[in-house]
């Protein structure tokens, strides 16, 4: 997010299909730390607890998004 921003702050605001991409990132970077954040807490009442929950993961999905969110910082760096 740090590099989008700083991006952002350096001029790429003057485009606007990349802005829209780049506050787009972010917004889904400020969606996954709160998912990762709820994790953590989810994982400190596990400690505390005596149940464990499972749940499925689609890894292609999880792929997909991780490319996504890390194709703006790769275009930066090309």
């Amino acid at each position: 997010m740090k590099v989008l921003v700083e991006s952002l702050q350096q001029g790429a605001m003057e485009d606007k299909n990349i802005r829209d991409e780049f506050l787009n990132s972010i917004n889904n970077e400020i969606d996954r730390l709160s998912n990762l954040v709820n994790g953590l807490l989810e994982l400190a009442q596990i400690e505390n607890s005596d149940e464990l929950r499972m749940s499925s993961l689609d890894i292609k999905e999880l792929i997909k998004d991780v490319v996504k969110s890390l194709n703006p910082i790769a275009k930066i760096k090309i």
